[in-house]
């Protein structure tokens, strides 16, 4: 993945600090359902066609970070812990005050002056982000369940 960032040329920021043994496979643009299928059938990664998506593209808007920081949702009801850009990279220690900050807003995570990542993975009850479930939108597991296996 380094060696991909790197070549992409994105600053050493994001990816000197990665570990040389992650890596990455970049998955192919499926814009036939006969692509798309082929793929899932051997559960393989895929980009759907845009057009699947098109209810989340709706919802949200020509700006996706506008949107993240939308009055309604933007604030946490309550803080929630992001990671400092090279959190778990060799030598890092995981829970040092270096490597992660308390934020309490989506705007907080994108105006910071550090990189750091915010994990949506704990958004269920009072205490997560209200933002939408934007994957709830996407129609491709429909669609691909609708067509015919060969």
């Amino acid at each position: 993945m380094r060696d991909l960032f790197e070549a992409w040329g994105l600053p050493g920021e994001f990816w000197e600090r990665m570990s040389p043994c992650w890596e990455c496979e970049l998955a192919p643009s499926c814009p036939t359902d006969a692509q798309m299928l082929d793929a899932a059938m051997v559960a393989a990664p895929l980009l759907a066609p845009p057009s699947l998506a098109e209810d989340v593209f709706a919802a949200m808007g020509l700006d996706a970070l506008e949107f993240v920081q939308r009055p309604e949702w933007d604030h946490f009801p309550r803080p929630h812990i992001a990671m400092v850009g090279g959190w778990g990279g060799p030598g890092s220690h995981v829970a040092s005050e270096t490597n992660l900050v308390l934020v309490e807003s989506f705007k907080e995570v994108l105006q910071s002056v550090q990189l750091i990542n915010l994990q949506m993975f704990l958004r269920d009850g009072k205490d997560g982000p209200q933002l939408p479930r934007l994957p709830d939108l996407l129609k491709w597991f429909a669609h691909l369940a609708s067509l015919p296996h060969l």
